[in-house]
């Protein structure tokens, strides 16, 4: 995604880890606009951390 893009959204999403990415599918789905933003260097850091949460 591009930093600058400007383009407005419905839904600001915290978090990019199973839940954050979870609800980012499901406002896709539903046709909503939005935007997940996470502190970790990519999303779903969340699974390298915890890889046996996942199993």
């Amino acid at each position: 995604m591009n930093s600058t893009h400007s383009e407005p959204f419905d839904y600001l999403v915290i978090g990019g880890g199973p839940a954050g990415l979870q609800l980012g599918q499901l406002l896709q789905e539903a046709g909503h606009g939005y935007r997940i933003l996470e502190s970790g260097h990519a999303p779903g850091t969340f699974f390298r951390t915890f890889p046996g949460i996942a199993s």
